[in-house]
């Protein structure tokens, strides 16, 4: 008998589902973006919303708590910075189970957020 057999398998059926409408313009002067969230009721309650930007978390490492077992949709506004910006966004249930994250790259072209340079 294989121990492929005896692994068992992930039911990605109860795992909390995310849609994202993403901005119109990808590349825009805004330094502030808004898009909208939406999920359908997940079999366990949703517990947390959580966005990256660049890999850094934008409402802490333990994202927007909500408590809902309701369906979601939502607005969220982030704040960028100039040039190239990685945004994800998932869900996270009671369980502790994530949703699949949805991800899009946004380009603040206001230089106004540029970052200085450190000299040490």
């Amino acid at each position: 008998m294989s121990l492929l057999n005896n692994k068992k398998q992930a039911d990605y059926t109860k795992l909390p589902s995310l849609t994202i409408e993403v901005p119109e313009d990808l590349n825009s002067e805004k330094s502030v973006i808004s898009y909208r969230i939406k999920s359908a009721n997940a079999e366990n309650n949703l517990s947390a919303i959580h966005v990256l930007v660049n890999g850094v978390p934008s409402f802490t490492s333990k994202g927007i708590l909500i408590a809902s077992n309701k369906p979601l949709d939502t607005l969220i506004n982030i704040t960028v910075e100039y040039g190239s910006n990685y945004v994800q966004t998932f869900l996270t249930d009671l369980d502790g189970n994530n949703s699949f994250t949805e991800n899009f790259t946004y380009n603040c072209l206001n230089t106004v957020t540029k970052k200085a340079n450190l000299y040490l």
